[in-house]
């Protein structure tokens, strides 16, 4: 076998299609379907094959760092085009699955194209494929991160309004994501580190951070992950973080703030809420 076998933690996203031409057109929709496939973020692997047995017929396998890279691909300018083109040249889809891609070859991963595919610049050793596990890893903690603070917010509201403290922890979560989101986009925050919010506020805040932190994760590439910010920290003095460090900063602050939370509802005779991680995935990883 060449190259080491290199086994994901479930998140790839694959599909497997079968599409049918207009009679005589396969070789131009192959054309059209193939353009600019090289230059997805998020696509490790795009494959397109004829029938052996039908000349008419084309098979698409495509790979995915995970299913919100492959959602967000459909919005790219290129793939817009194809689809436009393309679609006169279909005479129907006759077959589509969806799989969970677990495991590849590393010698696959050395591939120039498919490094840039998937936003990967070529390094020595296994760089490429660290900082894409990496990226992997931190979609997870935020979509942990997102189930965890809806567990907490419906457990203060439970409280129905004795839980002050614990409150006052939730929205500072919300306050610092706030905050290094308007770092990351060099802009300037709609709120203070400590704002001070009801939990329907929390509520609402939280649902426009979330979103926008999901829709800055589906658009990261692996490389984007060492790209230095600059900003200045509480204290007002200047300071550089790589884009990676933070993401990991702002899922450990706020699990921490959680656990703050907790021991906040606890002071009040009310029962803690399990927001463990490991219990998120024993879960399935449920989305909110």
């Amino acid at each position: 076998m060449a190259g080491a076998l290199l086994v994901y933690p479930g998140t790839m996203h694959g599909l497997i299609g079968k599409m049918r031409s207009v009679e005589g057109k396969a070789d131009e929709l192959i054309d059209i379907l193939t353009a600019g496939s090289d230059a997805m973020p998020g696509c490790l692997s795009y494959v397109v094959a004829r029938d052996a047995e039908d000349e008419d017929a084309i098979w698409i396998t495509e790979v995915w760092v995970d299913a919100e890279s492959h959602r967000a691909s459909l919005a790219l300018p290129q793939v817009q085009d194809a689809m436009a083109r393309g679609r006169p040249l279909i005479a129907g889809f006759e077959q589509h699955v969806a799989t969970a891609p677990v495991a590849a070859s590393t010698e696959r991963y050395r591939s120039t194209g498919v490094q840039r595919a998937a936003g990967l610049e070529p390094a020595a050793g296994g760089e490429q494929l660290g900082q894409l596990g990496q990226l992997e890893q931190l979609r997870d903690l935020h979509r942990h991160g997102v189930w965890a603070d809806a567990r907490m917010l419906t457990a203060v509201k439970a409280a129905d309004g004795t839980a002050a403290e614990s409150t006052r922890e939730l929205a500072h979560i919300r306050g610092a994501q706030e905050t290094w989101l308007a770092r990351i986009g060099e802009r300037q925050a709609t709120l203070p580190v400590w704002p001070e919010l009801s939990s329907e506020e929390i509520e609402r805040e939280g649902a426009r951070l979330d979103g926008a932190w999901s829709e800055l994760f589906g658009g990261l590439a692996p490389s984007d992950l060492e790209r230095q910010i600059t900003y200045r920290n509480s204290r007002g003095e200047q300071s550089t973080s790589s884009l990676a460090d933070i993401a990991t900063h702002v899922a450990l602050h706020a699990q921490y703030h959680r656990g703050k939370a907790n021991a906040a509802l606890r002071d009040i005779g009310a029962e803690a809420v399990n927001v463990d991680y490991i219990t998120w995935r024993r879960l399935g990883s449920p989305e909110v």
